[in-house]
C-alpha cells in the first residue's frame, strides 16, 4: 500500500541510505518517496534535521553505507544545500529535547536518531523513517518508510 506524502514531513536519513542502495530492500520505497517529493518541487516543506548531513558522513565514513564515494557525496551534498530539503536548526529546546532522549533512552537511540526525534518533538513535524526504534518511539509522530 503507497500512502500519499503529508504536506510536511521530516526525512530521516535512513531514507537517502535507501535511495542511494539499489540493493536495498527498502530502495523501490525510498525511490517512490523521492519521486513524489521531485514532483512536489518546493511547493510543501520536506524538511531534514540539521543532524543529517553529520549523520551521513559519520555512516558512510564507518563503512555502513557501501555506495561509491562520488554517490554518496551527492547525496551529502543534497543534505547540505538541496531547497527540497531545508534542515532545521538544532536550536537549544532541540538540544535539550535530544540529550533527553539520547540519555533517556538507555541507548535505544542513536546519537543522530536523538536529534531527529527531538526535532520531530519540537516541531511536531512527522519523521518519515524506517528505524523500528524510531517508529516504536511514542512521543513523536512517525511515518514508516515501508508505506511508501
Amino acid at each position: 500500500m503507497t500512502v500519499p506524502v503529508p504536506d510536511t514531513v521530516l526525512i530521516d536519513v535512513d531514507v537517502f541510505v535507501a535511495y542511494a542502495m539499489e540493493e536495498d530492500e527498502l530502495h523501490p520505497n525510498a525511490e517512490r518517496l523521492m519521486g513524489e517529493i521531485e514532483r512536489k518541487n518546493s511547493k510543501a516543506p520536506l524538511y531534514v534535521s540539521d543532524a543529517a548531513p553529520y549523520e551521513a558522513e559519520a555512516l558512510f565514513l564507518s563503512g555502513k553505507v557501501r555506495v561509491a564515494s562520488g554517490s554518496w557525496q551527492a547525496v551529502v551534498s543534497r543534505l547540505w544545500h538541496d531547497p527540497l530539503f531545508p534542515r532545521l536548526p538544532a536550536t537549544p529546546r532541540v538540544f535539550d529535547e535530544h540529550l533527553r532522549y539520547y540519555k533517556g533512552a538507555g541507548g535505544r537511540l542513536t546519537y543522530f536518531d536523538s536529534f531527529h526525534a527531538a526535532t520531530s518533538k519540537v516541531t511536531g513535524i512527522p519523521l518519515v523513517t524506517s528505524d523500528h526504534d524510531l517508529l516504536s518511539e511514542p512521543s513523536i509522530s512517525t511515518i514508516d518508510l515501508r508505506s511508501f
